[in-house]
């Protein structure tokens, strides 16, 4: 990978979280070197994409700025495992409980409508 493209995105994990699209984003700016070959003394061919690079990162990055000035940082998302549902509480204490609702999903699930789960997700 490329010292910009490993920069880029160890800032964005930093704001966005891992797996986010915009580190997919980045890591489909793919520099390539395209080969010559010669023919009756003439040679055809040859160069590479970095115009086209330079570019394409450009505009990712703008966007980016342009997004986190309109829209501020966004919430980190956390992984969550096999499907489960956790709940973190934050107390005055400075304590942090974590609650695993997975077995009260499961439960509800079956009882709701596909629009309903969608807006739980979301929740």
């Amino acid at each position: 990978m490329i010292s910009w493209q490993s920069k880029a995105i160890n800032v964005i994990v930093r704001i966005y979280g891992e797996d986010s699209i915009q580190e997919e984003q980045i890591k489909q700016v793919k520099f390539k070197i395209y080969p010559s070959y010669g023919v009756n003394g003439q040679t055809f061919g040859g160069g590479n994409n970095a115009a086209f690079c330079n570019k394409q990162a450009s505009e990712i990055i703008q966007g980016l700025i342009s997004d986190l000035s309109s829209f501020g940082l966004p919430e980190k998302r956390s992984k969550t495992e096999s499907g489960r549902i956790n709940i973190s509480l934050n107390q005055h204490q400075s304590q942090t409980q974590t609650i695993n609702v997975s077995l009260i999903w499961e439960s509800v699930k079956d009882e709701l409508t596909g629009k309903q789960i969608k807006n739980l997700k979301q929740f």
